[in-house]
């Protein structure tokens, strides 16, 4: 993965995450602040209808629950107008400060209310000072749940989920110290007091991994289909640089591809040299290693390369072709450990000749109108491993008359793996295109590649290209009869 898109993709996480957060803090001022108005009229309702005194607790507990009331509803209208300026950083404290707030707000009914209940057992109506039950217990207890209560909405980390809570803990072991309670029970406490974190911080990681887990999934999800539309797109201007088959005059052509994936380093290049149908036929067939994207970009290179060698010399010789191809190669590819095999034909159907030159790529055969196999081994090396003054591209020539087929074909053709592991090979194509199947007049091409679908099992391996070139056998012309012609 690129930097670009690491960081890409890094970007989005913390823009997804400050929007999330950003709707949880507004749901959790909103609902603590609703919470609070709730138990404001559950106390109002209580006092109204005789239920609860107003004594000094009542008046604590109105004075504390209004103003987290306040702080609450202030800290929402802050969040909702301001969405856009609410930095994540600045949202985390926010939050930690009402809560640090609240627990410290807390701890004053808790001081009263533990008074009141140590008053009631020792059957005194007097609300004094505690002496059995502590208060700070039920003051953690409520921080806890809290905390708990805010890690539930708020997605932040374990780490940001603590911070709120150190200054709790703090505060809590100086008041244990400077208690009046033995030694045991005050470390007992500050052991306890130490454990409150945990339920928060657990809560927060949980919903920390959610968020990451779903994240990812829709991140990747939606890269992939985003690929799937490129790759398509790609596909179709990698296809489109292919040549149309040619289906009349004497010479015929036509080829089938199956890439890998959706886009291969095979490649196929045509130039016919003149306008009439019996003008020589020049095909180059290309394999660049690797596979995917990158062999393809590379094809790309090649096929701009060839429309410059053949518009700038029209009568280019296979030799000539493939001496050309290995300069480019080697100068602009191998460094980055890219070469490439080719076969470069031309067929003359006014000479019934074939010309051909042969770069490392695999042989091709000429199946001839008497059932006779030439193979055209290769002439000279791969592509783009030694310079243009030590590369000779070693043409030759063959004759190439009508009745004449000749199959080219890529090593994924050749390397295709069948269930024991053992390849097709050379040979196994030989076989194929010297069999006497009754489909052979119809395409060597379509046998050819049956054949290797037949063998294969498993996986596609590699590109595969299957080219044909056939020369038709010529019908003679009927000569008219007499009657017919008034002779």
């Amino acid at each position: 993965m690129t930097a670009t898109v690491t960081s890409d993709f890094r970007n989005e996480y913390e823009t997804q995450r400050q929007l999330f957060l950003r709707r949880r803090v507004l749901w959790f001022t909103g609902m603590i602040a609703g919470f609070f108005a709730l138990l404001l009229l559950w106390q109002t309702i209580m006092v109204a209808f005789g239920s609860a005194g107003v004594d000094r607790v009542f008046w604590i507990k109105l004075v504390v629950r209004s103003t987290n009331l306040a702080l609450y509803g202030s800290a929402f209208v802050y969040a909702t107008a301001h969405q856009a300026e609410l930095t994540r950083r600045r949202m985390v404290w926010i939050v930690t400060a009402l809560i640090l707030t609240t627990a410290f707000l807390l701890y004053v009914p808790a001081q009263a209310v533990t008074a009141m209940l140590n008053a009631l057992a020792h059957g005194s109506g007097n609300v004094g000072p505690s002496t059995n039950i502590g208060s700070l217990p039920l003051w953690l207890i409520q921080v806890m749940l809290l905390h708990i209560i805010a890690s539930i909405f708020i997605p932040w980390t374990p780490k940001e989920s603590l911070i709120p809570m150190i200054p709790v803990l703090v505060v809590h072991f100086f008041l244990e110290i400077f208690g009046s309670d033995t030694v045991v029970i005050k470390i007992v406490a500050i052991t306890f007091a130490n454990t409150i974190v945990f339920p928060g911080m657990a809560l927060a990681w949980w919903r920390q991994s959610r968020f990451h887990a779903r994240f990812h999934y829709r991140a990747l999800r939606g890269r992939y289909k985003e690929m799937r539309r490129e790759l398509t797109d790609a596909q179709r201007i990698h296809e489109a640089i292919f040549p149309s088959p040619i289906n009349d005059g004497p010479v015929r052509f036509d080829y089938l591809y199956e890439p890998m994936r959706q886009i291969g380093g095979d490649f196929l290049f045509t130039h016919r040299h003149g306008d009439a149908q019996d003008s020589p036929l020049s095909v180059v067939i290309i394999d660049v290693t690797g596979h995917g994207i990158p062999a393809a970009l590379t094809v790309n290179r090649l096929h701009g390369e060839l429309q410059r060698l053949f518009a700038e010399n029209p009568g280019l010789t296979p030799g000539e072709a493939l001496e050309a191809i290995n300069r480019y190669v080697f100068l602009t590819m191998a460094e980055h450990s890219v070469f490439a095999t080719a076969l470069c034909l031309r067929i003359n159907p006014r000479q019934d000749t074939l010309e051909y030159a042969n770069g490392g790529h695999p042989p091709a055969f000429v199946r001839t109108i008497d059932g006779l196999i030439d193979q055209l081994d290769s002439t000279t090396f791969v592509l783009g491993v030694v310079h243009d003054w030590s590369f000779t591209p070693g043409q030759r020539s063959i004759r190439f008359g009508p009745g004449d087929a000749l199959v080219a074909y890529t090593d994924g053709a050749t390397e295709t793996i069948d269930a024991t592991g053992r390849m097709l090979c050379i040979e196994g194509v030989r076989r194929v295109i010297a069999s006497d199947h009754p489909q052979i007049e119809r395409s060597l091409g379509h046998v050819l590649l049956e054949a290797v679908n037949a063998h294969r099992q498993g996986p596609v391996q590699d590109d595969t290209l299957v080219v044909e070139i056939r020369r038709p056998l010529v019908k003679p012309t009927p000569r008219r009869s007499a009657r017919l012609t008034g002779v």
